[in-house]
């Protein structure tokens, strides 16, 4: 059938038939319904019903864009691909593209995700396998395991305009939270909004695990490696090889030097790198907004805040920094502590529990967009949750597994998506309890026994823990971000870790396990 597009010649008959070949050969069948869906490979059906083999030009194998020595037939292919990319664009701005959106799952024997290559839209992802496309549409939209897109975000609204404002005041910010509250995936959003709203120059520098000062050059230069574009990045990787030092925004930077030659003293470097933003300043340049995220793990590199401190005193009028941590008694000590050198140089801002309403309407319009309600299970979700941004898309994310397209959330739905969630947890939570030692067990376990009142003589009585050894512990966990207390009882500050520790307390008590209790529940009828 090629040889028809390319002026009457015959395809050899040892040449494989692929997908693309077999489209030019029957129409499309019908599109059922479902999460994985079987769509027939056929012809793009246009609005005028031109009949147009989009996978032809994807790049596949068997001939195709003048594969197989035929140099006239590959011309006539690339001719038709142009025409066919210009078809597919313009009926799909009419809205009559019958192409099926949906993420692309790797096939065999294709070269490249035919839909891109023809000029679709990037949601429409079609696979190859023999004559059908495995097209995948109903997908969960509660992701949990990662930094969301800025757009994601669940509201925090008033933090973002708060950060960008400081910002563009030139403020230097000292952001705190517990782990998982969604600290890296509101930065994102600010510095996204930065950049489009006020003209900043976004770098997001994460410190995690940094033990030496070459980690910490390394992770600076790679992050203007990595968000630089245009200009600006050629003007400064012309500055950092100017130097001498290694430095460079390609490849080969001081990660490499120092790799080659590990005795080499990476200070000179990293003294270069905390001057970029003055570079980048030159000739009327825009403001640069940094963040270091999990900046606490800084305080194991030497005096590095010293270094730190000795350039962005200098660098108000072009550059504003944001210092984000995840243990507020670390951030405390940089900050608070009159000795270190960052003492008071950075305004604090908090992140707290998002509010039951928004975890509501988050979950309630993402489980409409998938054709799901939430239900019943809607208000046991957000009282589990307890304002907890984590955890909350989590037990959304399993509500969400539970349901089948067009239904509406119970009890029973419920509880199975809860049980499945600790269930998943339950090695994280089993490793992270190990981790603690005696007198730390006995505070959490006095928080939940005294209702957020660990102090009560009967409940340490209980525990066998006197009064100054339980304050002193309630301190170092609230110093890592394990419990935290504002302005009322102490909390800890995951609510579903707190749940396995009353359950594992009474399972050693001999009590029924709450998890066989909520599976019991789900098989349950609800009135």
């Amino acid at each position: 059938m090629a040889g028809e597009a390319s002026g009457g010649a015959e395809a050899p008959r040892d040449r494989p038939l692929v997908a693309a070949q077999l489209a030019r050969r029957r129409p499309a069948a019908h599109v059922p319904r479902g999460r994985d869906e079987q769509v027939e490979v056929g012809p793009h059906v246009a609005e005028d019903d031109t009949r147009v083999p989009c996978l032809r030009l994807a790049g596949l194998p068997g001939g195709h864009e003048g594969a197989g020595g035929d140099e006239e037939q590959g011309e006539a292919e690339r001719e038709r691909g142009a025409g066919c990319k210009a078809r597919h664009r313009a009926s799909f701005a009419a809205g009559t593209c019958k192409a099926r959106p949906g993420p692309w799952v790797p096939g065999q024997g294709v070269g490249s995700p035919a839909a891109t290559q023809v000029g679709l839209p990037s949601r429409h992802r079609l696979v190859s396998s023999g004559e059908t496309a495995r097209v995948i549409t109903d997908v969960n939209p509660f992701v949990y395991s990662r930094p969301i897109a800025p757009d994601e975000v669940i509201d925090r609204d008033d933090e973002t305009q708060k950060l960008l404002r400081w910002a563009v005041g030139g403020h230097y910010v000292r952001l705190f939270a517990p782990r998982k509250y969604g600290k890296t995936s509101l930065l994102g959003r600010v510095l996204r909004d930065g950049e489009r709203s006020e003209g900043l120059v976004p770098i997001i520098v994460d410190l995690y695990g940094v033990l030496s000062v070459a980690d910490v050059t390394v992770r600076v230069e790679r992050a203007y490696a990595r968000q630089l574009k245009g200009r600006l990045r050629a003007r400064v990787d012309e500055f950092l090889q100017s130097t001498g030092l290694g430095l460079s925004l390609g490849a080969y930077g001081v990660s490499a030097k120092l790799q080659l030659d590990p005795r080499l003293d990476p200070l000179p470097a990293l003294h270069a790198l905390l001057d970029l933003p003055l570079r980048l300043a030159d000739g009327g340049g825009a403001r640069a907004l940094i963040v270091f995220d999990e900046f606490q793990d800084v305080a194991k590199v030497g005096r590095i805040d010293a270094v730190l401190r000795s350039h962005i005193q200098h660098q108000g009028e072009v550059a504003s920094y944001v210092f984000s941590g995840s243990q507020p008694g670390m951030m405390e000590q940089l900050f608070e502590d009159k000795d270190r050198p960052l003492y008071g140089s950075a305004v604090p801002l908090r992140l707290h529990r998002l509010r039951s309403e928004d975890i509501a309407a988050y979950v309630i319009d993402r489980l409409r967009g998938t054709n799901r309600s939430a239900g019943d299970a809607l208000n046991p979700l957000l009282q589990t949750a307890d304002g907890h941004p984590q955890r909350a898309i989590l037990l959304a994310h399993h509500l969400w597994e539970t349901l089948e397209e067009g239904a509406t959330g119970t009890f029973a739905d419920w509880s199975a998506a809860h049980a499945a969630a600790l269930a998943e947890l339950e090695p994280e939570f089993d490793a992270h309890w190990r981790s603690f030692g005696t007198t730390e067990q006995k505070a959490l376990r006095a928080v939940l026994a005294g209702g957020g009142s660990p102090l009560g003589a009967r409940v340490l009585g209980r525990l066998d823990l006197d009064k100054a050894t339980a304050h002193k512990a309630l301190r170092r966990l609230a110093a890592a971000a394990e419990v935290e207390r504002t302005d009322g009882p102490y909390t800890i500050v995951d609510p579903l870790f707190a749940e396995w520790i009353e359950r594992m307390q009474g399972d050693a008590a001999g009590l029924e396990s709450p998890i066989e209790v909520d599976e019991t529940r789900s098989r349950t009828p609800t009135s």
